[in-house]
């Protein structure tokens, strides 16, 4: 998975969007770890939580409150807005295809990070 340059940290102020590929992209990776890391995000539901480490290994839990197909057109998505927390992750969809997208967004979980871990 990768996160878009302008996210801000887990935690903070802004939107951290990550993209991740729902089937291998190239021949190289085929059979790997990293074949199919996001191919069941579209399984995601409203309320479901989603865990994501630091590169401190300190988690951070966001809680999904929008979870649909878009547009591979739709740019938006890339807008930060500075007043929320907020995590969205992308993949392509249907899975295998680059038709359109599958995203969810989710709200950081306030008072759910562990200092010190």
């Amino acid at each position: 998975v990768s996160a878009y340059p302008q996210s801000p940290e887990f935690g903070k102020n802004g939107n951290v969007i990550i993209a991740g590929h729902s089937s291998a992209p190239t021949m190289e990776v085929m059979g790997s770890a990293y074949e199919d890391v996001f191919a069941a995000l579209p399984q995601a539901r409203i309320g479901d939580q989603v865990i994501v480490y630091d590169q401190n290994n300190v988690p951070y839990t966001y809680e999904i409150y929008r979870a649909q197909e878009i547009s591979a057109r739709y740019t938006k998505i890339l807008l930060q807005d500075p007043s929320k927390k907020e995590l969205i992750a992308f993949t392509c969809f249907p899975v295998g295809t680059t038709i359109g997208r599958f995203a969810i967004w989710a709200r950081l979980v306030e008072g759910t990070v562990v200092a010190g871990l």
